[in-house]
């Protein structure tokens, strides 16, 4: 599954990104990645702006630390 993701992920390589979409898909795959292998202890705020850029509210109740990347 990672190959098919870098294989999406690819021709974004050289690509001139065009605008939100682009950016939100690279996100939600390198995210996919990240879950795949179980490293999301690695990428804590990553893992937090995905999860916010794919869902609108965050409503799950997590102890991940989400509070800390927040400005108050």
């Amino acid at each position: 599954m990672t190959d098919e993701i870098i294989n999406k992920l690819k021709k974004y390589n050289d690509a001139k990104l065009l605008g939100e979409d682009s950016v939100v898909y690279e996100i939600i795959q390198l995210g996919k990645i990240i879950e795949r292998d179980s490293i999301q202890n690695k990428f804590p705020v990553f893992c937090f702006y995905r999860d916010w850029i794919a869902h609108y509210k965050l409503d799950r109740k997590k102890n991940d630390g989400r509070k800390d990347y927040i400005i108050k």
